[in-house]
């Protein structure tokens, strides 16, 4: 396990690189909410409830929100939840190498200008393997695009993973290499 020192420095630079921060970032940490029930073409939902800091990675259930705030301003960034997943076996024409296609519905809203949608910051770990978004299946639309998001602004959509179980962690790593940012369990 790295040194707190060393992942909350690799953070800080994930989350200035998100919020537009410079190199000059020091600290940062990871929030969380309450669970929300949400449901298929609701917008980022406000849950209302005040967030308390945790210590980077937050561990958190499939429905509970990540806020992530910028290192260089203490202010929230973007909030990011898992909002829920969904299993499929496939069709006649494409079935997973693993057993199952995994879909992840993410919802990414910004609270800082020049935030990315965090497409290729997701992964799945299960029973110590790591899986990336890279699968393509029928009934997951849309899909999470890469965007570039301004304050108020939101991104949601589908990832989709090709995965061996059912039980596992979504993971937001850091895109600056290593490291979790928020995790989310199912």
């Amino acid at each position: 396990m790295p040194k707190p020192t060393a992942l909350a420095a690799a953070l800080a630079l994930l989350l200035a690189a998100c919020s537009g921060g410079g190199a000059g970032a020091s600290k940062a940490t990871v929030a969380t909410t309450a669970p929300v029930a949400t449901s298929t073409g609701e917008t980022f939902p406000d849950e209302g409830v005040a967030t308390t800091s945790l210590p980077a990675p937050s561990v958190d259930k499939v429905g509970q929100t990540a806020t992530l705030v910028d290192a260089e301003t203490g202010k929230p960034a973007a909030r990011v939840q898992v909002a829920r997943v969904k299993f499929s076996r496939g069709d006649t024409y494409n079935r997973p190498e693993r057993g199952l296609f995994l879909g992840v519905y993410v919802k990414v809203r910004a609270q800082a200008n020049d935030v990315s949608s965090m497409w290729g910051d997701f992964y799945v770990q299960m029973r110590g393997h790591h899986y990336d978004a890279d699968a393509y299946a029928e009934g997951f639309t849309p899909a999470l695009d890469y965007v570039q998001l301004n304050n108020g602004e939101t991104a949601e959509g589908w990832l989709v993973f090709d995965v061996p179980a059912k039980h596992g962690e979504v993971v937001l790593g850091q895109s600056s290499g290593g490291g979790k940012v928020a995790t989310w369990t199912f």
